[in-house]
Protein backbone atom coordinates (compact mmCIF):
# COMPACT_ATOMS: atom_id res chain seq x y z
CA UNK A 1 0.00 0.00 0.00
CA UNK A 2 3.13 2.34 -0.66
CA UNK A 3 4.25 4.29 -3.39
CA UNK A 4 7.10 2.49 -5.53
CA UNK A 5 10.30 3.87 -3.70
CA UNK A 6 8.77 5.30 -0.84
CA UNK A 7 9.35 2.53 1.66
CA UNK A 8 11.11 -1.35 1.02
CA UNK A 9 8.84 -3.41 -1.00
CA UNK A 10 10.18 -6.68 0.28
CA UNK A 11 8.10 -8.99 2.63
CA UNK A 12 6.85 -6.13 5.61
CA UNK A 13 4.15 -7.82 6.64
CA UNK A 14 2.23 -4.53 5.68
CA UNK A 15 -1.30 -4.65 6.75
CA UNK A 16 -5.03 -2.82 6.50
CA UNK A 17 -7.37 -1.82 9.17
CA UNK A 18 -11.08 -1.44 8.96
CA UNK A 19 -12.85 1.73 10.23
CA UNK A 20 -15.77 1.29 8.47
CA UNK A 21 -18.98 2.10 9.53
CA UNK A 22 -22.02 4.20 9.85
CA UNK A 23 -23.10 7.41 11.28
CA UNK A 24 -24.68 7.09 14.66
CA UNK A 25 -26.48 10.67 14.76
CA UNK A 26 -27.10 12.92 12.11
CA UNK A 27 -26.38 16.49 12.39
CA UNK A 28 -23.82 15.28 15.13
CA UNK A 29 -19.95 15.23 14.10
CA UNK A 30 -18.67 11.74 15.20
CA UNK A 31 -14.86 10.52 15.75
CA UNK A 32 -13.78 8.14 12.78
CA UNK A 33 -10.16 7.99 13.61
CA UNK A 34 -8.20 9.09 16.64
CA UNK A 35 -4.69 10.68 16.34
CA UNK A 36 -2.22 8.12 15.08
CA UNK A 37 1.33 7.18 15.47
CA UNK A 38 1.91 6.83 11.81
CA UNK A 39 -0.16 6.45 8.35
CA UNK A 40 1.36 4.78 4.65
CA UNK A 41 -1.98 4.64 3.77
CA UNK A 42 -5.89 6.03 4.12
CA UNK A 43 -9.15 5.85 2.26
CA UNK A 44 -12.08 7.10 3.36
CA UNK A 45 -15.42 6.60 0.49
CA UNK A 46 -19.01 7.61 1.05
CA UNK A 47 -21.21 4.51 0.34
CA UNK A 48 -24.36 6.58 0.60
CA UNK A 49 -27.18 8.61 -0.58
CA UNK A 50 -26.30 11.49 1.52
CA UNK A 51 -23.19 13.89 1.33
CA UNK A 52 -20.46 13.11 4.13
CA UNK A 53 -18.06 16.07 4.98
CA UNK A 54 -14.95 14.79 6.89
CA UNK A 55 -12.16 17.14 8.94
CA UNK A 56 -8.76 16.84 10.23
CA UNK A 57 -7.22 18.32 13.44
CA UNK A 58 -7.60 19.32 16.44
CA UNK A 59 -9.60 22.54 16.28
CA UNK A 60 -9.33 26.40 14.54
CA UNK A 61 -7.81 29.87 16.63
CA UNK A 62 -7.02 32.90 14.74
CA UNK A 63 -4.90 35.30 16.49
CA UNK A 64 -5.40 39.43 16.45
CA UNK A 65 -2.08 41.46 17.43
CA UNK A 66 -2.05 44.81 18.79
CA UNK A 67 1.43 46.39 18.53
CA UNK A 68 2.99 42.91 17.86
CA UNK A 69 1.82 41.26 20.70
CA UNK A 70 -1.37 38.84 20.44
CA UNK A 71 -3.84 40.35 22.33
CA UNK A 72 -7.07 37.86 21.41
CA UNK A 73 -7.61 34.55 19.98
CA UNK A 74 -10.92 33.79 17.90
CA UNK A 75 -12.57 30.17 17.94
CA UNK A 76 -13.60 29.15 14.61
CA UNK A 77 -13.90 25.16 15.54
CA UNK A 78 -13.68 24.67 19.20
CA UNK A 79 -13.30 20.58 18.34
CA UNK A 80 -15.30 17.82 20.45
CA UNK A 81 -14.02 14.54 22.72
CA UNK A 82 -11.38 16.55 24.29
CA UNK A 83 -10.38 14.98 27.56
CA UNK A 84 -6.97 16.83 27.83
CA UNK A 85 -6.52 20.27 26.47
CA UNK A 86 -4.83 20.02 23.32
CA UNK A 87 -1.71 22.08 22.37
CA UNK A 88 -1.47 25.54 20.42
CA UNK A 89 1.64 26.27 18.66
CA UNK A 90 2.09 30.07 16.87
CA UNK A 91 3.45 29.89 13.36
CA UNK A 92 5.21 32.45 11.34
CA UNK A 93 4.34 36.15 11.93
CA UNK A 94 7.70 37.07 12.53
CA UNK A 95 10.76 38.86 10.73
CA UNK A 96 12.49 37.20 8.13
CA UNK A 97 16.40 36.99 9.43
CA UNK A 98 17.69 37.63 5.47
CA UNK A 99 14.74 40.30 4.72
CA UNK A 100 14.87 42.03 8.39
CA UNK A 101 12.38 45.33 8.45
CA UNK A 102 11.43 45.33 4.70
CA UNK A 103 9.58 41.78 5.27
CA UNK A 104 5.85 41.78 5.48
CA UNK A 105 5.25 39.15 7.43
CA UNK A 106 3.50 35.54 6.90
CA UNK A 107 1.68 33.94 9.53
CA UNK A 108 2.11 30.37 7.91
CA UNK A 109 3.86 27.17 8.59
CA UNK A 110 7.71 27.47 7.83
CA UNK A 111 7.88 31.20 8.01
CA UNK A 112 9.96 32.59 11.03
CA UNK A 113 8.40 33.72 14.41
CA UNK A 114 9.77 36.30 16.51
CA UNK A 115 13.44 35.64 17.88
CA UNK A 116 15.56 37.42 20.38
CA UNK A 117 18.48 38.43 18.47
CA UNK A 118 16.79 38.49 15.03
CA UNK A 119 17.83 41.75 13.45
CA UNK A 120 19.22 43.11 16.83
CA UNK A 121 15.14 42.82 17.62
CA UNK A 122 16.09 41.71 21.07
CA UNK A 123 12.75 41.68 22.96
CA UNK A 124 11.24 39.93 20.54
CA UNK A 125 9.34 36.31 20.90
CA UNK A 126 7.28 33.85 20.28
CA UNK A 127 4.04 33.98 22.56
CA UNK A 128 2.89 30.99 24.84
CA UNK A 129 -0.85 30.07 24.32
CA UNK A 130 -2.92 27.46 26.70
CA UNK A 131 -6.72 25.45 25.79
CA UNK A 132 -9.42 25.70 28.03
CA UNK A 133 -11.90 22.93 27.81
CA UNK A 134 -15.69 22.86 28.64
CA UNK A 135 -17.62 20.02 27.78
CA UNK A 136 -14.75 18.49 25.74
CA UNK A 137 -14.58 21.31 23.63
CA UNK A 138 -12.02 24.43 23.77
CA UNK A 139 -14.01 27.71 24.74
CA UNK A 140 -11.53 29.72 25.75
CA UNK A 141 -7.71 30.38 25.00
CA UNK A 142 -5.66 31.67 27.74
CA UNK A 143 -2.55 33.94 26.90
CA UNK A 144 -0.30 33.09 29.12
CA UNK A 145 2.69 34.98 27.32
CA UNK A 146 1.03 37.73 23.84
CA UNK A 147 5.12 37.63 22.56
CA UNK A 148 6.48 40.41 20.99
CA UNK A 149 7.96 41.42 17.50
CA UNK A 150 5.06 39.78 15.50
CA UNK A 151 4.38 41.68 11.80
CA UNK A 152 1.22 39.60 11.30
CA UNK A 153 -0.69 37.13 13.04
CA UNK A 154 0.82 33.68 13.04
CA UNK A 155 -1.17 30.39 12.35
CA UNK A 156 -2.08 28.86 15.48
CA UNK A 157 -1.30 25.42 14.91
CA UNK A 158 -3.68 23.08 17.16
CA UNK A 159 -2.64 19.27 17.71
CA UNK A 160 -3.46 16.59 20.45
CA UNK A 161 -2.14 16.34 23.56
CA UNK A 162 -0.10 12.67 23.52
CA UNK A 163 -2.20 11.82 27.04
CA UNK A 164 -5.41 12.33 24.59
CA UNK A 165 -5.37 11.54 20.98
CA UNK A 166 -9.06 11.31 20.66
CA UNK A 167 -10.05 15.35 20.33
CA UNK A 168 -11.02 16.04 17.21
CA UNK A 169 -12.22 19.35 15.09
CA UNK A 170 -15.37 19.37 14.36
CA UNK A 171 -16.81 18.24 10.95
CA UNK A 172 -19.84 19.77 9.48
CA UNK A 173 -22.29 20.18 6.28
CA UNK A 174 -20.28 23.88 6.12
CA UNK A 175 -16.81 22.79 7.11
CA UNK A 176 -14.69 19.99 5.80
CA UNK A 177 -13.63 17.78 2.89
CA UNK A 178 -17.00 16.99 1.03
CA UNK A 179 -17.56 13.20 -0.10
CA UNK A 180 -20.12 13.02 -2.63
CA UNK A 181 -22.89 10.84 -2.06
CA UNK A 182 -22.59 7.11 -4.04
CA UNK A 183 -18.57 6.52 -3.96
CA UNK A 184 -17.11 10.01 -2.75
CA UNK A 185 -13.59 9.37 -1.47
CA UNK A 186 -10.20 11.17 -0.63
CA UNK A 187 -6.85 8.76 -0.91
CA UNK A 188 -3.88 9.70 0.96
CA UNK A 189 -0.87 6.94 0.03
CA UNK A 190 2.91 6.68 0.59
CA UNK A 191 4.58 9.94 0.69
CA UNK A 192 1.97 12.00 2.57
CA UNK A 193 -0.30 10.80 4.75
CA UNK A 194 -1.98 12.59 7.95
CA UNK A 195 -1.54 11.34 11.19
CA UNK A 196 -4.37 14.05 12.71
CA UNK A 197 -7.55 12.58 14.46
CA UNK A 198 -10.19 13.03 11.68
CA UNK A 199 -14.27 13.50 12.61
CA UNK A 200 -17.26 12.27 9.88
CA UNK A 201 -20.80 14.53 9.49
CA UNK A 202 -23.46 13.25 7.75
CA UNK A 203 -26.90 15.06 7.88
CA UNK A 204 -28.80 11.74 8.27
CA UNK A 205 -28.26 8.57 10.33
CA UNK A 206 -26.93 5.13 10.02
CA UNK A 207 -25.72 6.02 6.38
CA UNK A 208 -22.62 4.11 5.19
CA UNK A 209 -18.69 4.84 4.81
CA UNK A 210 -15.68 2.60 4.31
CA UNK A 211 -12.53 4.06 6.41
CA UNK A 212 -9.44 1.45 5.11
CA UNK A 213 -6.21 3.13 6.49
CA UNK A 214 -2.64 1.11 7.00
CA UNK A 215 0.07 2.12 9.75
Amino acid sequence: MYLTGARGQSNNGDVTYDASGTISSGGTAQLLLPARRSTGFLQIQNISDTAMFIKFGAARLTATLTSGVITSISIGDGGFGFTVPPLIEPMGGGQDPFWGYAFVGCGQPGYPSPVAGSNNVASAHPARLKAVLTSGAISAVTIEDGGSGYKTAPYLHVYNSQLDPNGCAMASATSGIQLAANGGATTFNGTFCPVDAISIFCATSSKAFTCIWAP
